[in-house]
């Protein structure tokens, strides 16, 4: 599972992209931490989330807002 990482310390904030395993849906385990964070001065700058990943031809490819 890709999914959204959240920062919270005074106000919600999309703070990077993250990737979890599981062997059962139920309980997760990190497999890829911070593959993209908000910052840096270009155009995710404000925020990184939605990630949707397809794997095309053993290639995973990743879109995200």
């Amino acid at each position: 599972m890709y999914h959204t990482v959240v920062f919270d310390p005074k106000g919600f904030q999309n703070a990077a992209i993250a990737h979890a395993t599981s062997i059962d849906g139920t309980r997760f385990v990190e497999a890829e931490k911070d593959i993209f964070t908000f910052g840096h001065g270009d155009w995710k700058h404000e925020a990184v989330l939605a990630p949707t990943v397809i794997d095309d031809g053993g290639i995973l490819k990743m879109w995200y807002a």
